[in-house]
């Protein structure tokens, strides 16, 4: 985190780790599936530095059980890949 803070840039992560996505993030986007597309974006105003023990905080786990929820809903079970006649 310290070259970010040195140079300020936006920095892109992309992750299916609800939990690296909340501790490096100041803002989520979560994605839906078929077509992809954003179906919710979630501010992160968790503060820094973080460390370990964020992750256990009332305010991190808020915003993981809403990942949660909105993954519930938005992506589809997998289609079997192929199935024997």
């Amino acid at each position: 985190m310290a070259l970010w803070s040195d140079f300020g840039k936006t920095v892109l992560f992309v992750t299916h780790d609800i939990e690296e996505a909340i501790y490096l993030s100041d803002e989520l986007h979560v994605m839906g599936t078929r077509p992809g597309r954003i179906v919710a974006s979630i501010p992160v105003n968790l503060p820094r530095p973080r460390v370990r023990t964020s992750a256990l905080t009332p305010e991190f786990l808020a915003i993981k059980q809403q990942c949660l929820e909105l993954l519930d809903v938005n992506i589809a079970p997998s289609a079997p890949l192929n199935e024997a006649a």
